[in-house]
């Protein structure tokens, strides 16, 4: 539990500085800040996952990186609020790309990360 902890602290303040970094540099309506974190950590969970059922980390590096930095760093939660948000904007069409994007680019990033080992 503590690894986890430990981990998840970490993973969600470097959510929290590179979402305000990439938020300052994104003047579209797009949030691309949070699509690039939940790409980056699906890949990065991808890879660890893929590592880890071929025992080249210990369970000990899957808890802190895998369960605890990676799940706190990319966020569901946040993904879907801005894509509601969007949609009751009337932004409808920018809300359903920003879902198909979110959803078949985190897949994407699983599986690139899952075949590179």
């Amino acid at each position: 539990m503590l690894l986890v902890g430990i981990g998840g602290i970490c993973g969600a303040v470097l959510r929290v500085f590179l979402g305000e970094k990439l938020i300052r540099l994104n003047k579209k309506s797009l949030p691309l800040s949070t699509l690039l974190i939940n790409i980056t950590g699906a890949f990065c969970l991808g890879l660890l996952w893929q590592m880890n059922q071929e025992m080249l980390i210990s369970e000990w590096v899957w808890l802190l990186m895998g369960t605890g930095f990676l799940g706190a760093y990319t966020t569901f939660s946040t993904f879907s609020v801005e894509s509601v948000k969007l949609y009751l904007n009337n932004q409808i069409k920018l809300s359903v790309l920003y879902v198909c994007l979110s959803v078949i680019l985190g897949v994407i990033g699983v599986y690139f990360g899952m075949i590179i080992i």
